[in-house]
């Protein structure tokens, strides 16, 4: 009789790549370097305690909140919702907004910008447009989340909103509350707000700051253009957002990976100021 396979071990068994792989690499690789010597003993060891048909699996854990799959796909998303807008094109406009928010929580903040700007300009089906559709992307997901959680929005990560380090995301039984957060007192709050105000500043301005104040001269030369007015409000939005809502978890990688969304301008600020010149 087979003996069955204990649960890591079929854990395990399950995720791992078949073993030709790395034997067909071994055979690809000189037999007297350093990779060579390595699967073989890697070899070796998969030949004592795994099938010959399984795989080895090497979780890693970390405190960085790496969620996103593709960072830069909201930035394209964003981009599409912002250049959709500035030809009148809002349900369009909408879609690519529920598409970000679906790639990326802060996604979202740019309906908020399209918003404020249909607004501004007194155009209601605008808004009107840009909500339906935003609303089309997003209600089979919403949908989806209630028939398997329950509720439409499940998860705590708005309770982030009131972490007063870092490390309470971690504390089991740590209840995140409103009236908790306001106990840490008024120069605690604010010293955190600051550091997280220069910190975001620092990571916005893209992944080469020495580059930034070419971005700024360029958007400045091409302020005209409503498709920059409309990033630069983006980009404030999240600002504001990281800096006065998720001050910790902005400090921890949100921030860095929120501001992939903002390369795309920076670029094309960039670009506008050289084709000026």
């Amino acid at each position: 009789m087979t003996q069955s396979p204990k649960p890591w071990q079929a854990q395990a068994q399950a995720l791992v790549p078949p073993l030709d792989s790395l034997a067909a690499i071994q055979d690809l690789t000189p037999t007297y370097s350093p990779l060579n010597r390595v699967l073989s003993t890697v070899l070796e060891h998969r030949e004592e305690f795994l099938r010959p048909d399984s795989a080895l699996a090497i979780v890693m854990l970390t405190d960085e909140n790496d969620c996103s799959v593709l960072d830069v796909g909201a930035g394209i998303f964003v981009a599409g919702a912002i250049l959709a807008a500035v030809r009148g094109w809002w349900l369009p406009a909408g879609l690519c907004t529920g598409l970000a928010a679906l790639t990326r929580a802060d996604g979202l903040l740019i309906a908020l910008a399209l918003g404020t700007a249909a607004l501004w300009r007194r155009n209601w089906r605008g808004v009107v447009a840009v909500s339906i559709g935003c609303l089309l992307t997003l209600a089979p997901w919403w949908a989806r989340n209630w028939l398997v959680a329950g509720t439409p929005f499940p998860g705590g990560g708005l309770k982030t909103l009131w972490l007063r380090d870092y490390e309470e995301l971690f504390y089991l039984g740590q209840e995140l509350t409103v009236s908790r957060y306001l106990a840490w007192g008024l120069c605690p709050l604010l010293a955190s707000k600051l550091r997280a105000a220069w910190y975001n500043l620092y990571v916005m301005l893209g992944p080469w700051p020495y580059l930034a104040p070419l971005a700024v001269l360029g958007a400045w030369q091409g302020w005209h253009d409503r498709r920059f007015r409309l990033g630069l409000a983006y980009g404030l939005a999240l600002w504001l957002a990281l800096t006065l809502g998720f001050t910790f978890p902005a400090q921890h990688g949100s921030t860095f990976h929120s501001a992939s969304a903002l390369v795309i301008w920076q670029a094309a600020a960039i670009s506008r100021l050289f084709r000026a010149s």
